[in-house]
């Protein structure tokens, strides 16, 4: 699925943001101009709220990646 795939390398990109302290987590959020959090990947949260389909394809990819049957 593309959206996980976009996931995957959204936490890449912000580990490398994140590089000059290593040792903090990273962290997936940044503050508008309001000082409000915002998700970086707010976007990709706006088109799985439309659509039941593409959430349940989501989250099933998700929980594959955790499966330890496989």
């Amino acid at each position: 699925m593309k959206a996980l795939q976009g996931m995957k390398a959204s936490y890449r990109l912000q580990k490398v943001f994140n590089s000059n302290n290593p040792m903090e987590p990273v962290r997936g959020r940044r503050y508008t101009e309001e000082n409000q959090p915002q998700a970086l990947i707010a976007f990709l949260y706006s088109l799985l709220r439309a659509n039941r389909s593409h959430r349940r394809g989501l989250l099933t990819s998700i929980l594959n990646l955790f499966d330890d049957s496989a």
